[in-house]
């Protein structure tokens, strides 16, 4: 399992299928815009299911939320979704969007219907601090994990991925990442600095 220092455990993963959006909101994107990663670095449609895999068979995640940018942006979403719906245990499965591009996804009825109604939430993790009973793990488009949102640390999985590792050193290396996850996010604290890659690039 996923367990930090303080005792918390990571069972709900954030996964970001890209940094792309098709909003230009203020709150996200930075005025000057965004430096687009190469596609190499990003993740492929199989290495991307095959992180989730190792988190949910091996790491005890049992929720996975796809994330961007806007992962409906994402050409691949619709297999990887299924590849992971197949998981044994299969996670509940979940979607952050701007809705712009359900009617142009297969997965829209199901989204909106499968368990329904449809919901919908605000965000409030800066006015009400989940932080104590944090249970998430996140992994960017390039395949890097990050233990929080706001950290400024990310762990590689990508290249020992590709370079063959097998199942269980991918295990061992997101375990050890998420054991230094810092207490708070540091949002209070006068010190704190915004992360250098900005939302987009690390999922919400």
């Amino acid at each position: 399992m996923l367990i930090d220092t303080y005792g918390r455990i990571a069972g709900d993963l954030r996964v970001s299928l890209t940094d792309r959006c098709n909003l230009r909101c203020t709150y996200c994107m930075p005025a000057e815009g965004l430096r687009w990663p190469a596609r190499p670095d990003l993740l492929t449609d199989d290495e991307v299911a095959r992180l989730i895999r190792i988190a949910v068979t091996k790491l005890g995640v049992h929720e996975v939320r796809f994330t961007g940018g806007e992962p409906l942006l994402r050409p691949g979403l619709v297999g990887i979704i299924k590849r992971c719906a197949a998981l044994a245990p299969r996670p509940r499965l979940s979607l952050t969007t701007n809705g712009l591009g359900l009617e142009r996804t297969a997965t829209a009825e199901r989204w909106l219907v499968d368990g329904g109604p449809a919901r919908g939430g605000i965000i409030a993790s800066v006015t009400r601090s989940f932080c104590r009973a944090c249970d998430r793990t996140r992994l960017t488009g390039d395949g890097q994990v990050r233990a929080c949102r706001f950290a400024r640390e990310e762990s590689d999985l990508r290249a020992p991925l590709r370079s063959g590792v097998p199942d269980e050193e991918i295990a061992g290396l997101w375990k050890r990442a998420m054991w230094g996850k810092r207490a708070g996010s540091g949002l209070d604290e006068p010190s704190f600095r915004q992360p250098d890659r900005p939302m987009p690039a690390i999922g919400g």
